[in-house]
């Protein structure tokens, strides 16, 4: 018997299957269903662009609207022919982050996220373990509840502050989705001489996560890792890497209430 999770992977209609929730140092098994035929692994790729909900749905939309992601299939070559995958030690395409996975005989199915099967990979279980979730999610400004739960909890799309609340709703507190001003009623300003990973980068317009202090440590600077979603996609970079860097903002970290 495994004690790693094992995925059988099928075309067709897939919405029903759960996805997989995973750590990055932990093993996740894959086999194909296609027989005696020749596996094509593929995994599902959001169009990085600047999507909108405000664009095409009214203040007053309910979940039937929201802007229309752009989705793409790619073949991941190294496995082809396999059927069998074990993956660890944080092998591509299994970084932190949100992947959605399909095997293929033939002609491949339409490019949508229920046709695929979704694993999950957070960095480990602490806050910005979790957020490391949205990695790789498009960026959709203002992500709303569509029909089968949030944008943002079902890793369809994120805006700045939902990319910061995200991990905090995963590890079971009951914050809202809100715009960055509305998150400041969950925050307590600190000093940027005294910072910690998971601290809150608040530039009134943007909001970003310190998700890894780098030498010298408890002070901010230009190497430090932020966890952003601004244009494109959900990512991970330096702080001086972000167009908004020399911005002014200021240094929050979450209320007791809502600490782990």
């Amino acid at each position: 018997m495994t004690d790693w999770p094992v995925i059988v992977f099928a075309v067709g209609n897939l919405s029903d299957r759960k996805p997989t929730f995973i750590r990055a140092d932990e093993t996740v098994e894959l086999r194909s269903s296609v027989g005696e035929a020749i596996p094509k692994w593929v995994q599902l790729l959001p169009t990085p662009l600047d999507y909108d909900n405000t664009d095409v749905c009214s203040p007053n939309s309910g979940p039937e609207c929201s802007v229309d992601i752009e989705w793409v299939w790619t073949e991941i070559t190294e496995w082809r022919g396999k059927n069998t995958i074990r993956l660890n030690d944080n092998a591509p395409p299994f970084a932190p982050g949100t992947h959605r996975i399909a095997v293929v005989s033939g002609a491949l199915p339409s490019p949508k996220p229920e046709n695929t099967l979704e694993i999950v990979v957070r960095r480990d279980d602490t806050y910005v373990g979790y957020s490391t979730e949205l990695i790789g999610t498009p960026f959709v400004f203002w992500p709303k509840q569509i029909e089968h739960g949030h944008q943002t909890d079902l890793r369809l799309g994120a805006d700045c502050s939902a990319t910061v609340i995200y991990g905090k709703r995963r590890m079971g507190h009951s914050v809202g989705y809100v715009a960055p001003k509305g998150l400041l009623r969950y925050l307590e300003a600190v000093d940027s001489n005294s910072v910690q990973v998971g601290d809150v980068l608040h530039f009134g317009f943007q909001t970003a996560l310190l998700s890894q202090d780098t030498a010298p440590l408890g002070v901010l600077n230009d190497s430090d890792l932020i966890l952003h979603s601004h244009h494109q996609l959900v990512e991970e970079i330096p702080l001086q890497d972000a167009s908004y860097a020399e911005q002014p903002f200021k240094v929050y970290r979450w209320m007791d209430v809502f600490q782990e």
